[in-house]
């Protein structure tokens, strides 16, 4: 049995097999569709960090990793609270909202000193990307 040629074209036995219909409604099958840029940025922010603390700001490895708890938190606050926040406002408040914050987290890195004080910055930037992710 032939499932699909591609991806993106569905063939008439997967959509009898998932219980989607052509009128447009997503389908369970249809979930592998949903963009994985989301978690390759969080990845890529968080590797970037923990290589600014240990390369620049000279911390050890664990070291940088206590620096990483405040995205850890918010990253988990942030996946319990979208839920809530996807029935309470619209969808392009959110996300206008959530690319603010994200915004307002990358550009805590472009501003980061080399001395100590980068630390905090480094670890509010972070925690605010991973938020608005």
């Amino acid at each position: 049995m032939v499932i699909a040629k591609s991806h993106s074209v569905w063939m008439p036995e997967l959509k009898q097999l998932s219980g989607g219909c052509r009128c447009g409604r997503s389908s369970p099958a249809r979930l592998h569709e949903w963009p994985r840029r989301p978690a390759a940025i969080t990845a890529s922010e968080s590797l970037f960090f923990n290589l600014y603390l240990q390369e620049v700001q000279g911390l050890t490895p664990m070291g940088a990793a206590w620096w990483t708890l405040p995205q850890i938190v918010l990253m988990i606050a942030a996946s319990n609270v979208g839920p809530w926040l996807n029935r309470r406002f619209a969808d392009h408040t959110i996300v206008v909202t959530m690319l603010l914050i994200t915004t307002s987290g990358f550009l805590l890195y472009a501003v980061l000193p080399v001395t100590w004080v980068g630390r905090p910055l480094a670890a509010g930037g972070a925690a605010l990307a991973a938020f608005g992710i």
